[in-house]
């Protein structure tokens, strides 16, 4: 099955908006589980997946908040009209960008060094599958 791998950056938004959720006034604590972690993981994975990719990158955390926050208003990042009832965006990357920041932002980071750890832990990610990958055909071989 295809699994997408979570990325740094991705971990840390999830991370950071389940404690927001933990710690806000519209929700109470006891009402925030474990579950919301998951399908937030879960939402993050079928958005990757969605883009086809073997990683769980940031933009895909941000779907996920987005998502969440479309459907709960927990935390007020959406506007109460919604992104779900808006027209599509003529300029969608700007958009995305204007969303990665406003999440980063309400929760508390910077976007700029996600987005640099992001590229770093990737490119460990695909060196590690690459090595891997050689690995298993120089077994084949032999």
């Amino acid at each position: 099955r295809f699994q997408p791998a979570m990325t740094c950056s991705a971990e840390l938004v999830l991370k950071h908006y389940y404690q927001a959720l933990r710690q806000g006034e519209a929700r109470s604590a006891a009402r925030t589980t474990i579950r919301m972690l998951e399908s937030l993981v879960r939402v993050a994975q079928a958005h990757a997946r969605l883009r086809a990719s073997h990683y769980v990158e940031l933009v895909d955390a941000v779907a996920a908040v987005v998502i969440i926050e479309s459907s709960t208003s927990c935390l007020g990042i959406m506007p109460l009209d919604g992104a779900i009832f808006s027209d599509f965006s003529p300029e969608p990357d700007r958009e995305g960008e204007e969303l990665q920041e406003a999440v980063a932002s309400k929760l508390g980071l910077d976007l700029r060094e996600l987005k640099i750890k992001e590229q770093s832990h990737v490119a460990m990610l695909l060196l590690e599958a690459e090595q891997r990958q050689l690995e298993q055909q120089s077994m084949e071989a032999e």
